[in-house]
């Protein structure tokens, strides 16, 4: 398997994050209306994340996978540097999967979560 030094991602890991990117947006613009991501946020996360959780009964590995191809998006190429903002991302999270605990909770506190 050949990694790219400079953006240490694999061509699977493009390929699923690509994937997950393509998913969320078609389903996001599932009532004929396609939008860009960056006009789209934590809503429409939630919302993404929860249809994975009850209608299509993804495992955790799952949730992780398509939140970190989303905040890879968000973080990356969208380019929100604020860590705030990624961070709304990342409670979504918990959200969706029904207040599971994640590690990042000891870490940022509910104040700093716009919610």
């Amino acid at each position: 398997m050949r990694c790219s030094p400079r953006q240490r991602s694999c061509p699977p890991t493009e390929q699923a994050y690509v994937y997950w990117v393509r998913f969320f947006v078609r389903w996001c613009g599932r009532g004929g209306q396609m939008r860009h991501p960056r006009d789209m946020g934590a809503l429409e996360v939630t919302q993404f994340l929860t249809m994975l959780a009850n209608e299509r009964h993804a495992s955790a590995s799952t949730h992780n996978q398509a939140l970190s191809s989303l905040l890879f998006l968000y973080r990356e190429v969208l380019g929100h540097s604020d860590v705030s903002t990624p961070m709304i991302y990342t409670h979504v999270l918990k959200v969706a999967a029904g207040g599971t605990a994640s590690p990042l909770d000891a870490l940022v506190p509910d104040a700093l979560l716009i919610q």
